[in-house]
């Protein structure tokens, strides 16, 4: 099964989760946390949405392959 390409809007949304969480407070800033919901859940959606292979993959989409 071929993985569907990243589009621009979620990249955005995985590097800013990525910088938010490099920084003391950042939950606030970060695009997929809400409010309301338990913290310690949060961070795990968190964590998933920003793995290595996801911000590489945001990276790649936003700056675009050097190869091509």
């Amino acid at each position: 099964m071929a993985a569907t390409a990243m589009g621009e809007i979620e990249a955005q949304q995985i590097i800013t989760a990525n910088a938010a969480c490099q920084i003391v407070g950042g939950c606030d800033l970060c695009p997929f946390f809400k409010e309301d919901a338990e913290r310690t859940r949060e961070r795990g959606k968190c964590q998933e949405a920003i793995n290595a292979e996801n911000v590489r993959e945001a990276l790649i989409t936003l700056r675009g392959q050097l190869s091509e």
